[in-house]
C-alpha cells in the first residue's frame, strides 16, 4: 500500500510539472538554452517532447501500467533534474528553474535542490521496488514453466 502511494505521488509530482510546461514550448526551449548550450532545434524539439514523456509516463505510473518502463524513465529524469540543480546552485536563473511552470528571475539555492533530491529518492525507491517486482515475476514463471 505505501509502495502504491509513492507512484501515484510521483506520478502525480510529473504529471503536474508535464502539464505545466505543456503550453509554452517557447518558454521551456528559453529554459533548456539557458541550462545547455545547444543548437535552437534541439532546444525546440526537447522543449515539445519533454512535457509529453512526463505525462505520459506519469499516466503510466497512475494507471499501474508499464510501471517499470515509466519509473524508469522518471527516475532517469528525477536525476538529471537533480543534477542540474547542483550544477546550477547559486546561479539566478532568467525564468526560473522550469521545473513546474516559470517564474521571473530565480536564484536556485538549498530549496530546490532539496526538492529535487526528494524526488529522485522517490522515484529511485518505485523504479527499484518495480524492477524487485519484474524480477520476482519473472522468476516464478521461469519456476513454475519447468
Amino acid at each position: 500500500m505505501v509502495l502504491k502511494s509513492l507512484r501515484y505521488i510521483l506520478g502525480f509530482i510529473y504529471l503536474y510539472a508535464g502539464v505545466s510546461k505543456i503550453f509554452e514550448p517557447m518558454l521551456f526551449k528559453a529554459v533548456i538554452e539557458n541550462y545547455f548550450a545547444i543548437p535552437n532545434t534541439l532546444a525546440l524539439i526537447l522543449a515539445i517532447l519533454v512535457p509529453w514523456i512526463q505525462i505520459l509516463a506519469a499516466l503510466s505510473l497512475i494507471l499501474n501500467w508499464y510501471v517499470l518502463y515509466s519509473s524508469g524513465i522518471l527516475f532517469i529524469m528525477s536525476v538529471s533534474f537533480f543534477g542540474l540543480m547542483v550544477v546550477n546552485y547559486g546561479q539566478v536563473l532568467p525564468f526560473g528553474c522550469g521545473c513546474f511552470g516559470f517564474k521571473d528571475e530565480e536564484l536556485v539555492g538549498v530549496y530546490h535542490v532539496a526538492r529535487d533530491s526528494s524526488i529522485a529518492l522517490l522515484a529511485t525507491i518505485v523504479f527499484h521496488h518495480s524492477y524487485r517486482k519484474g524480477r520476482e515475476e519473472k522468476r516464478k514463471n521461469h519456476i513454475s514453466i519447468e
